[in-house]
């Protein structure tokens, strides 16, 4: 039975967790595991905030928000090679901040940053919904945590919408981060809604779904296909009136993106896409995810115990839209990988915490290599989680020892006798660098 239609169940005994107090179960969840990580987590993050170590295309977006918070209505034109529309980057998303830019007067530079604790803050929550689908164990979602992060490649990619550990820390104020949380988010509230009738959900679903489109196309696409999925795995259980709510929910989603007024999301669908810098990904997959291998096992246990496995739906559907997209030369379709990897590590971190004391030796080999994996990956590809600390030659001289993202000096942190001028000052985007940018856009 999944664990969401278990805990919905009506319970008549006094006693049972779930008709305890509100403020008993949010006591309890504040003294869990995975609480103190996420506390840690957001701590870090503003570390990062500081220190400002992100790439490239964060000056783009953070052109669109000083745009929009210098003339809202009519910010112009981003100039942005490869887009359709002059204004695709103004989004719900840049928009919001460009009223907090406004309300304070701190710098779009300084709005963007500090804004990526209260993201990593909303990732860690929605993760933490979409995990409760599967198990809900104490330590389960910090285990699912670490292998989400980890268990990617011996090579990370700085890629904005891939949840590693390489990535995320460079790539926190993209909307493509943002639009992440609310797609797991949205997952977890389709599956809850097609467990229990709950008008509300709906609600919930399609302002997520409509953050979701007009902030990032390209994590849209992964959305859908998560929902495919999610439809498939619960189809049995789904009543006509939740079919009149989904098709009401989808209709709400369809005007509310027709009639955004700063680009039209159809022009930039149907325009031509930018493949060059992600076929890189197609040319070297093992380097760069080549350890999610071991989340075989994993997914042919949880497919022959249910033919509709929805993790294992999910993985299959994604990683057919990344093969075709190979072999007709649409290289943006790689980015279908995000679902993709997260499906099948999610599988790992479920069977992980249920043969964790599993004495066959196979599943004790699989579960060693496993965490060895995750292990290694974290020590070669978490130079850019340093960034978190103060600038020194020791954390620079680990970090060109580990995999970390090459940020010209000029993106990073400023000396503390300039923090307050960075919060205010208009802002100043660094020379374009030598190489090309580490992180696809937008």
């Amino acid at each position: 039975m999944s664990p969401v239609i278990a805990r919905n169940r009506p319970t008549s005994s006094e006693g049972v967790p779930g008709n305890r107090p509100m403020r008993h179960r949010w006591y309890r969840r504040l003294r869990s595991p995975y609480f103190l990580v996420a506390a840690v987590l957001v701590v870090c993050t503003i570390g990062l905030a500081v220190r400002r170590p992100w790439g490239i295309d964060f000056w783009v977006h953070a052109t669109a928000v000083e745009r929009l918070s210098t003339n809202l209505l009519a910010p112009g034109g981003l100039q942005i090679a490869g887009t359709v529309g002059d204004s695709s980057y103004y989004s719900p998303y840049t928009v919001l901040l460009a009223v907090i830019s406004q309300t304070t007067g701190l710098s779009a530079v300084a709005v963007l940053s500090l804004v990526s604790p209260l993201i990593v803050a909303l990732f860690c929550y929605a993760f933490w919904r979409f995990c409760r689908l599967f198990r809900t164990g104490a330590w389960f979602t910090v285990m699912a945590l670490g292998v989400v992060l980890t268990l990617w490649g011996v090579r990370m990619w700085a890629w904005s919408g891939f949840l590693s550990v390489f990535s995320l820390p460079v790539t926190l104020p993209l909307p493509s981060t943002v639009a992440s949380a609310f797609m797991l988010l949205l997952w977890a509230l389709l599956a809850e809604a097609l467990a229990r009738s709950r008008w509300s959900l709906w609600g919930w679903i399609t302002l997520a779904a409509t953050a979701i489109v007009l902030t990032h196309q390209l994590t849209a696409v992964n959305t859908a296909i998560g929902c495919v999925a999610i439809l498939v795995w619960r189809w049995h259980h789904i009543r006509r009136s939740q079919f009149v709510a989904g098709l009401v929910s989808a209709a709400v989603v369809i005007g509310a993106v027709a009639t955004w007024p700063y680009y039209s999301v159809w022009e930039l669908l149907g325009s031509p896409a930018i493949d060059s810098p992600q076929q890189t990904l197609y040319t070297a997959p093992l380097w760069y995810q080549g350890l999610v291998l071991l989340a075989i096992p994993a997914l042919w246990s949880r497919w022959r115990a249910d033919r509709r496995d929805v993790l294992v739906l999910m993985t299959a559907i994604a990683m057919t839209v990344v093969v075709l997209g190979g072999v007709t030369g649409n290289y943006t379709y790689v980015r279908m990988l995000a679902p993709a990897m997260l499906a099948a590590q999610i599988a790992v971190a479920v069977t992980l915490h249920q043969r964790w004391r599993d004495r066959a030796l196979g599943w004790r080999v699989w579960r060693n290599a496993t965490v060895v994996a995750c292990l290694g990956s974290l020590l070669v590809n978490g130079g850019n989680v340093l960034y978190a600390l103060p600038p020194a030659v020791p954390v620079e001289q680990i970090q060109a020892k580990v995999g970390r993202n090459p940020v010209p000096r000029t993106t990073r942190g400023c000396p503390a006798t300039s923090l307050a001028a960075m919060w205010s000052s208009p802002m100043t985007p660094p020379p374009a660098a030598s190489s090309p940018p580490t992180v696809s856009t937008p």
